[in-house]
């Protein structure tokens, strides 16, 4: 059984895939992403008994893939949001177990 769950790629989020979280979640979408979906999910699970140990952080200064193979680590920006978003999964994690 998952203790949690992240998802740093939300290109096909849905909010009523929300409902039936029953563990924390990470949720860190780019620029690129439907924040209103994203905003969705996060009053959901807001309501949830886990919701303190979620995490959200919109990256809104990145496009879609910054954290992965679409990474540019020769840009500052993409860099420094992606040093960021790995630290905060980190973080979730520890928090988690």
């Amino acid at each position: 059984m998952h203790r949690q769950l992240n998802n740093a790629i939300e290109s096909m989020v849905d909010a009523s895939d929300a409902e039936n979280l029953v563990v924390p979640y990470g949720l860190f979408p780019s620029k690129d992403e439907p924040m209103t979906e994203c905003e969705k999910i996060v009053d959901i699970i807001s309501n949830k008994p886990f919701a303190a140990k979620s995490v959200y952080k919109a990256y809104q200064t990145v496009h879609h893939g910054w954290a992965a193979a679409r990474a540019n680590l020769n840009d500052a920006e993409n860099k420094k949001q992606y040093e960021d978003v790995y630290g905060t999964l980190a973080a979730f994690f520890k928090n988690i177990w």
